[in-house]
């Protein structure tokens, strides 16, 4: 696994390497979510803050873009996961968060990105 920051966004890779002797075919699931949390909300007192009104969505887009929106007021924020390849499915996990699938096939000391 690799990250970096680039042009101002957080770029995640993930290469699985086989190391079997026979061709490989496998699911990777890696599960998304934005929760928009301030600094107050993350210090180690465990106090927790009022936010009525808080609206929070999500939506796959039409560029196939994972969106995930936060308003509270005049204040909002979004964030976008895209996935290069795109994955094969998007499933809903019952908290909000999404499962972005692959299927992914590795001959016999292949890798997969």
């Amino acid at each position: 696994r690799e990250q970096a920051v680039v042009d101002g966004s957080f770029v995640e890779t993930v290469r699985v390497l086989s190391n079997r002797q026979g061709p490989l075919s496998l699911r990777l699931a890696l599960t998304v979510d934005a929760d928009f949390s301030d600094q107050f909300e993350l210090r180690a007192d465990h106090r927790t803050y009022s936010k009525p009104g808080a609206v929070r969505g999500r939506e796959l887009t039409e560029d196939g873009a994972l969106e995930f929106r936060y308003r509270r007021g005049d204040w909002q924020a979004r964030t976008a996961v895209t996935a290069d390849p795109a994955p094969d499915a998007v499933e809903e996990t019952g908290t909000g968060a999404r499962r972005l699938v692959w299927q992914l096939d590795c001959e016999p000391g292949g890798s997969a990105e």
